[in-house]
């Protein structure tokens, strides 16, 4: 019996393209498992920046938050300074009632001629300017 090349061939043939199917089998599993990675890195890259995201906004959350705090603090001196500013002028104000109101009682008929006369032009200036902010 002489060998066959046929089934030799065919079975070869057989054997190659098994091997053939076989390597397509592999090469599309390590395709398919590239993509797999890939996808899940794309997913890891993506979940990572919405996540630096999230952080960025929660960090202008905060700035606007301290500027907003910040901005009341500033309202609130100018507040506190208005008051003493105004509890200041009643002070002056007052005691510039009550150095008129000495002036304007003091008996300058017993007093040398030069103090009368300038205590007579204090007290005419008190009246013109109590008559002044009257009208």
């Amino acid at each position: 019996m002489s060998p066959s090349l046929t089934p030799t061939q065919c079975s070869g043939t057989t054997i190659d393209s098994a091997f053939d199917i076989e390597g397509d089998n592999v090469m599309e599993n390590e395709e398919k498992e590239f993509y797999r990675l890939k996808a899940e890195n794309l997913e890891y890259d993506k979940e990572k920046e919405e996540k630096k995201l999230r952080h960025e906004d929660e960090r202008l959350r905060l700035e606007a938050e301290k500027m907003v705090i910040e901005r009341e603090k500033e309202l609130n001196k100018i507040c506190q300074e208005d008051e003493r500013l105004r509890l200041e002028a009643q002070k002056v104000e007052l005691a510039l009632k009550d150095q008129d109101q000495r002036i304007m009682m003091m008996d300058v008929s017993a007093m040398p001629e030069m103090q009368r006369l300038y205590f007579q032009q204090l007290q005419r200036e008190i009246m013109a300017r109590r008559n002044t902010s009257k009208d």
